[in-house]
């Protein structure tokens, strides 16, 4: 049976007996002058009885109030053992509960795991993870040449896993909090202009529709891989994006990231010449750029890939309309 939670300060030199006449009276105990006199004493949340010895009475009832029964009441206690387990250890467990991720993210988890984090924390117990620790972790990361972006993922998934240790009750703050990253240098995207476009799918000798059709899409190559003759609506030019070709993944397919279908209006003046529909010319300023975006209902199909859409379908595939 598992023990209510509870509090209080004993006198371990004295004990309470009853006289002849059924009255309490205190008299010297066997631990009578014996080591320290005072014992606070409390049973935690899990039924475990703790207890410190203490030589005046005040300052145990003192470091059983502060201590012990308001991070108790608040739910920020931590059991004197609780912090004793491994970062390896609470990684497993935690581990097992992302089964939500995509395989490609699992698969980049797994990687930055055996290659920065669990090398330098693994047999770490959580409770002697300190911040300064980890921001000597991160600076030496920096002075190694490691980029930046997978120093920020090394350190987000330490931070999860000892996001996990608080939850656990493991360790009371998450150390991580307070340590500053190099930051991400934004690097600039290169776009192709609609003639550019038409010259490089024409120095294409195999399926150049592919060029033309992940360019005014917009879509990842992992996506259109993933594409199914169903998935093209020829009349009203567009194709639904609801699956994503993995490697990592046995079957070779998954879910999109967002799980729906995604829209780019894309005009067949944008296929057709180096203008966009209202005109703008250059890469930055054509249809390409403004409408290759995600997260709308389907995606549009510009006219020439509509006329060679069914060279693109596969032998046997030459059924649907």
């Amino acid at each position: 049976m598992k023990r209510n939670r509870r509090a209080g300060v004993e006198d371990r030199w004295t004990k309470t007996v009853r006289d002849e006449h059924g009255n309490e009276k205190k008299v010297p105990s066997a631990r009578h002058g014996q080591g320290t006199r005072w014992m606070a004493r409390y049973v935690d949340d899990e039924g475990h009885e703790r207890s410190k010895s203490f030589d005046r009475k005040a300052d145990a009832q003192i470091w059983l109030d502060s201590d012990v029964t308001v991070k108790l009441a608040t739910g920020t206690y931590v059991a004197p053992k609780a912090g004793l387990i491994t970062i390896d250890e609470i990684h497993s467990s935690w581990s097992a509960t992302q089964v939500h991720l995509a395989p490609k993210t699992a698969a980049s988890r797994s990687s930055t795991w055996t290659t920065h984090v669990q090398p330098k924390w693994g047999r770490v117990s959580v409770v002697d993870v300190k911040t300064a620790g980890i921001r000597a972790w991160v600076a030496k990361m920096v002075a190694d040449e490691v980029g930046v972006p997978t120093i920020h993922k090394a350190y987000a998934q330490l931070r999860q896993l000892l996001g996990a240790a608080v939850e656990e009750h493991r360790i009371p703050r998450n150390p991580c909090e307070g340590v500053k990253l190099p930051k991400m240098t934004p690097h600039e995207c290169g776009y192709l202009s609609p003639t550019q476009v038409a010259t490089l799918a024409d120095e294409v000798t195999w399926l150049p529709e592919v060029i033309r059709f992940l360019a005014y899409t917009g879509l990842r190559w992992g996506e259109m891989a993933a594409l199914r003759v169903q998935d093209f609506d020829m009349l009203r030019r567009r194709v639904s994006i609801s699956r994503v070709g993995h490697r990592e993944r046995e079957a070779g397919m998954g879910p999109a990231q967002d799980r729906r279908e995604a829209l780019g209006a894309v005009p067949g003046s944008a296929v057709r010449g180096a203008g966009g529909a209202d005109g703008r010319q250059g890469p930055r300023g054509s249809s390409v750029h403004r409408h290759a975006r995600r997260g709308a209902a389907g995606r549009q199909l510009p006219q020439p890939i509509l006329q060679q859409g069914r060279r693109a379908v596969p032998e046997g595939r030459r059924d649907v309309p």
